[in-house]
């Protein structure tokens, strides 16, 4: 398994949007992605993280050059909250452990 870490800066007046995008739009794309297996979205004041769970490195190949992400990252670069992408990380994951729940946690 391979996580994918996406982190930009956004908008900061403009963080709701940002937020729902991703609820509204990036989950429903991820879940659509064969090889997905999970996403953790986290944000603090400006900084936002995307961490994404996939299979293997097929799965992360075929997410980045599939028409729905393209959208994806189009639409959100089109949206204009998000002032700067900083990186992508991509790294193994040696272990894992979670309690199932979806959605936020208060």
């Amino acid at each position: 398994m391979l996580q994918r870490v996406w982190r930009c800066i956004i908008s900061k007046n403009r963080s709701g949007e940002y937020e729902e995008f991703a609820r509204q739009v990036s989950i429903a794309m991820f879940q659509n992605q064969k090889g997905y297996r999970g996403c953790i979205m986290a944000r603090a004041d400006q900084l936002c993280e995307v961490l994404t769970l996939w299979e293997d490195e097929h799965a992360i190949t075929a997410l980045e050059t599939s028409d729905s992400y393209k959208a994806a990252v189009a639409a959100i670069r089109a949206a204009g909250f998000v002032l700067k992408e900083v990186d992508i990380a991509i790294k193994p994951v040696h272990a894992i452990e979670m309690i199932a729940f979806s959605g936020v946690a208060a």
